[in-house]
């Protein structure tokens, strides 16, 4: 008996098939989820800093605040301390205080000098040279970013870093491109599951496996 005529029909060009698929493929949509499990997602609106960046005039070392003017050589009373997360102190006339890095700067400092060249004794702060300028290691209000700038554009893939540039705006949660839906079929009359032993003329179903890996990714 003759066997039946199982030539392949007439193969479409790749070009024909992409369009084929294209037109097939819904529309991208966007949904909003958790913060935390946004690594490797595409961003799918943009994230704009919502204040200023820094969002104060932040101290750039741990040391002492104080005036360039009311600076003597035989130095300044030290009138307090100013920690990272405490409201600004207001700092007297005539004195410094002692700063810890990222603490926001007293009101009426402007200038920052390192315990490297400071010297504190008796409640006063001298420094080891006399070079005291204003705005010395101090981070100025918004000088890396104004309240309003894009910080990560949209159709970005976002990494652990951006992550963290967007948890610093306050996105608890955030909207991504929505997975596709995807579906795997495997044919062949050669290809059998990867837990079968395969007859000679046959061989393992190892494309699926790979595929479906890559789609995930």
């Amino acid at each position: 008996m003759p066997r039946p005529d199982r030539r392949p029909p007439p193969l479409a060009s790749p070009a024909e098939v992409e369009e084929r698929l294209r037109a097939l493929c819904p529309s991208q949509t966007s949904e909003m989820i958790a913060l935390a499990e946004a690594a490797g997602r595409v961003l799918w609106e943009p994230v704009r800093a919502d204040r200023d960046g820094p969002p104060f005039d932040r101290a750039m070392l741990d040391g002492i605040a104080l005036r360039v003017e009311d600076w003597r050589a035989n130095g300044l009373p030290v009138a307090g301390s100013q920690l990272a997360g405490d409201p600004p102190l207001e700092l007297p006339a005539g004195a410094c205080c002692e700063i810890m890095t990222g603490a926001v700067v007293p009101a009426g400092a402007d200038c920052v000098i390192g315990y490297e060249v400071v010297e504190i004794e008796a409640g006063r702060a001298k420094v080891a040279h006399s070079e005291i300028e204003s705005g010395a290691a101090i981070h100025r209000r918004g000088s890396d970013f104004a309240q309003g700038d894009t910080l990560i554009p949209a159709r970005t893939l976002l990494t652990s870093r951006l992550l963290a540039v967007a948890a610093s705006n306050g996105c608890a949660m955030i909207a991504v491109t929505r997975r596709p839906r995807v579906g795997l079929l495997a044919t062949g009359d050669e290809v059998v599951p990867i837990e079968q032993t395969p007859a000679p003329w046959q061989i393992r179903r190892s494309n699926a496996v790979l595929l479906a890996s890559a789609a995930r990714a």
